[in-house]
């Protein structure tokens, strides 16, 4: 339960990091004919990660049941952070998905390091494993909020310090004030590239 708490939310931001990133150069037939906004290609992809999101909460909670954990006021918070995971991935989707626009490597790129990402990101650890030097580092990591989060709401029934809080709150705004601006920038550029 413990790997479950983490790695499952974890799949479901990559899928929507990923396909966020691919968004506008897998519709780029779209894109060129139609005057349909950017944000709604962005949208459909994240209703998608969404969607996985919900199957792997339903997945995990089977899984709690079956190791004799029952559920928790907490885990009415789950959905919560999930939702502020989701709107961090959509702003770095529209940022990286109109990179991806100008240099194609971008979703390689993007790929690779989501396996790196991973390794530095409490999912198979506990964040209190690493040394004390390093944990309180944690918080320059945009996923350690969202996952410890979910792990101290599932797993421990406590609805996680303020500071965590804040921290995925900030990051998600900061994700998509960045995604917007970049966007907001090069929206006509993006159109005439693809």
């Amino acid at each position: 339960l413990f790997l479950c708490s983490g790695l499952l939310p974890w799949l479901s931001f990559v899928d929507a990091l990923l396909r966020g990133t691919g968004a506008f150069v897998d519709n780029a037939g779209y894109l060129r004919k139609l005057s349909i906004p950017e944000e709604v290609f962005l949208a459909r992809t994240l209703v998608g990660s969404c969607i996985l999101l919900c199957i792997n909460l339903v997945v995990l909670i089977a899984a709690a049941f079956l190791y004799g954990f029952w559920p928790r006021w907490t885990w009415l918070l789950v959905p919560v952070v999930g939702l502020l995971m989701m709107l961090f991935a959509f702003g770095m989707g529209a940022l990286l998905g109109t990179i991806n626009v100008f240099a194609r490597d971008a979703h390689q790129i993007v790929t690779i390091s989501t396996q790196a990402w991973l390794w530095l990101t409490p999912i198979t650890y506990a964040s209190t494993a690493m040394p004390s030097w390093l944990q309180s580092a944690q918080y320059a990591n945009p996923a350690f909020p969202y996952i410890e989060l979910i792990r101290e709401q599932f797993i421990y029934g406590r609805p996680g310090p303020i500071s965590l809080w804040i921290a995925a709150l900030l990051w998600a705004v900061a994700a998509l004030a960045a995604g917007n601006l970049v966007l907001s920038r090069f929206r006509t550029d993006v159109r005439d590239v693809l």
